[in-house]
C-alpha cells in the first residue's frame, strides 16, 4: 500500500482535463466540512448514478454519444449554461463564457486567471489551497513585481493579463457557488448520491516506483480537479509522450463533492468531465496504463 500519493494537474487547450500530469509537491487539503471522502460509498440508501449522469449529459446536449459530440453541440450547450448562470447571478454572459474557457485552457499553469479559480474555490467551499498552487501564486506575484520595477508601471507589463484574475474574488465566488447549487439541484432531482469517476496521471520514476496493479492508494488533489465518468477518457490522458509512466485512478465520488458538470458550469462534454473538490482523506484504485498498453 502506498500512502499519501500526491498529484496535481497541468492544463491545456480545449479542456481542464487536457495535459494532466503528475507533478512533485504537496497538494490537496481537507474536503469541505461535512462532505464525504472519495471511495467511501454513501450506503444502501444512496444511488450510484454514473450511467444516469452520462444520460443526463447526452440529453442536455442532444447527442447519443458524448465522445462524438460536434463542436456545434458543445458550443450550444456552453452558451445555454452561460445564459442560465448569467440570469441567476447578474454576471455578464460573455464574462461567464470567458471564465469557463479559461478553465478549459488551463486549470493551474502559470496564469493567475486560472490559479485564481483554485484560490476562490478554496475560499468559497472551505477547501485547503494546495501547497503547489500557493507556490505558483507566489512565483507569479514575484514575477509581476519584478516586471513592474523593470518596465515602470504594472500597466506596462509584458503579458500583463496573466498576472491578474479575470474577475474579482466576490464575483468568482458568486459564480462558483451558482455552479455548485445548480449541480446539486440536478443531482438531487435524479436521486444521484455518488458516481464512479476516473482520472489519468503521468508520473516520473521517482513518483511511481512501487506503484502498480490492484492497489488502493491515498490521493491528495488540488482544491478543484478534473475527473471523468469515462475510464477510457481518463486513460487517454495517462499516455506519456517520452518519459514517465501513466496511471488511471478510479474512485467513488459523493455527489456533494462535485462542483460542476458540462451542463452546469466547467467541464468538457466529450470527455464526460466533472469537477471535484480536493480532500486529504481520499482513496482511489489504480491501474498501470503504460503496462496495459504493452
Amino acid at each position: 500500500m502506498i500512502r499519501g500519493l500526491k498529484f496535481t494537474t497541468k492544463g491545456g487547450p480545449g479542456s481542464g482535463n487536457i495535459g494532466h500530469a503528475g507533478r512533485p509537491g504537496s497538494v490537496g487539503g481537507s474536503a469541505p466540512k461535512g462532505l464525504g471522502s472519495l471511495s467511501t460509498p454513501v450506503g444502501v440508501t444512496g444511488k450510484q448514478g454514473t450511467s444516469d449522469a452520462r444520460e443526463w449529459l447526452k440529453q442536455a446536449a442532444g447527442v447519443s454519444n458524448l465522445e462524438y459530440a460536434s463542436d456545434e453541440s458543445k458550443a450550444r450547450l456552453k452558451v445555454q449554461v452561460a445564459q442560465d448562470l448569467a440570469a441567476e447571478t447578474g454576471i455578464a454572459e460573455e464574462q461567464i463564457l470567458d471564465y469557463m474557457e479559461q478553465w478549459a485552457y488551463s486549470s493551474n499553469g502559470e496564469d493567475m486567471r486560472s490559479l485564481s479559480i483554485q484560490q476562490n474555490t478554496a475560499k468559497e467551499f472551505g477547501v485547503e489551497l494546495s501547497t503547489f498552487t500557493q507556490e505558483k501564486i507566489s512565483e507569479l506575484n514575484e514575477q509581476r513585481r519584478n516586471l513592474a520595477t523593470i518596465e515602470g508601471t504594472p500597466g506596462e507589463m509584458t503579458n500583463a493579463a496573466r498576472f491578474l484574475p479575470s474577475m474579482d474574488s466576490p464575483t468568482q465566488r458568486k459564480l462558483l457557488r451558482a455552479m455548485y447549487n445548480r449541480t446539486q439541484a440536478e443531482l438531487v432531482a435524479r436521486g444521484i448520491t455518488e458516481v464512479r469517476a476516473h482520472r489519468g496521471v503521468i508520473f516520473e520514476k521517482v513518483e511511481y516506483e512501487g506503484l502498480g496493479w490492484n492497489q488502493t492508494i491515498q490521493v491528495k488533489t488540488n482544491a478543484l480537479s478534473s475527473w471523468s465518468l469515462s475510464r477510457k477518457t481518463a486513460q487517454s490522458f495517462a499516455i506519456p509522450e517520452e518519459t514517465g509512466r501513466g496511471f488511471a485512478f478510479g474512485a467513488i465520488i459523493p455527489a456533494n463533492r462535485i462542483l460542476s458538470f458540462p451542463t452546469t458550469g466547467f467541464g468538457c462534454l466529450a470527455e464526460a468531465e466533472l469537477l471535484v473538490f480536493g480532500g486529504k482523506n481520499d482513496w482511489a484504485d489504480v491501474t498501470d496504463v503504460t503496462e496495459e498498453e504493452r
